[in-house]
């Protein structure tokens, strides 16, 4: 056990993008202290926000514009669009909303397991889904760059990233509730990812952050 509890951030990240679920249980317990469990998830938000920057410069800078003249797609390169981005927004304003979305949907995996009447703690619940969630992450931003290459894979490894989040969520609950139900993992594990979308949504239109 104490072998465990010494897994570093870079272990944990690794474990987490190649072997999500067989490494699951042993990540969690490596992020049971409050305090490595708040910087994980803090790590894991500046993830997303690097994921998403990175997304934005590739979708700014390469395009695939259609030629009326030739009738073809052609790919426009332009640096230069680079200047109109607003990076106060890209990295410290996203980065304060995705921390806020890690933050509230391991709100919501505590309430579930209250609910349930289950034992564990907000800490777990918050290394649970920052450890889960990483896959997506990596595969969203997959997506955004073969996007630019052809839409329609944007749209499937989307759906690949939910699809492959839902599964690692069902084995992550397995053991944060002790479950062995596969309908009840499954139908929980898709609330929770609904639930994820949903604050994306309400986090990234709310007003909250227009002050910043």
């Amino acid at each position: 056990m104490e072998k465990k509890n010494k897994k570093n951030f870079l272990d944990i990240f690794k474990s987490s993008i190649f072997a999500p679920i067989s490494s699951m249980d042993e990540n969690v317990c490596a992020l049971k202290e409050t305090k490595s469990a708040f910087i994980f998830a803090g790590l894991v938000s500046i993830g997303i926000m690097l994921a998403n920057l990175i997304a934005t410069i590739f979708n700014t800078v390469f395009a695939r514009k259609y030629d009326f003249w030739t009738q073809k797609y052609k790919w426009d390169i332009s640096l230069s669009n680079l200047d109109g981005l607003n990076y106060v927004d890209l990295i410290f304003k996203s980065l304060l909303q995705y921390a806020l979305m890690v933050l509230c949907i391991a709100g919501v995996l505590y309430l579930i397991v209250l609910v349930l009447k289950k034992e564990t703690t907000y800490v777990k619940a918050l290394g649970t889904i920052s450890v889960s969630i990483i896959p997506n992450i990596v595969l969203a931003l997959v997506a955004s760059i073969l996007g630019i290459i052809w839409s329609p894979l944007k749209v499937v490894v989307l759906a690949a990233a939910v699809t492959y989040t839902i599964l690692i969520l069902t084995f992550a609950l397995k053991n944060l509730i002790k479950e062995n139900n596969v309908d009840k993992l499954v139908f929980y594990s898709v609330i929770v990812m609904a639930i994820l979308k949903l604050l994306d949504y309400i986090i990234f239109t709310s007003d909250l952050f227009n002050i910043i």
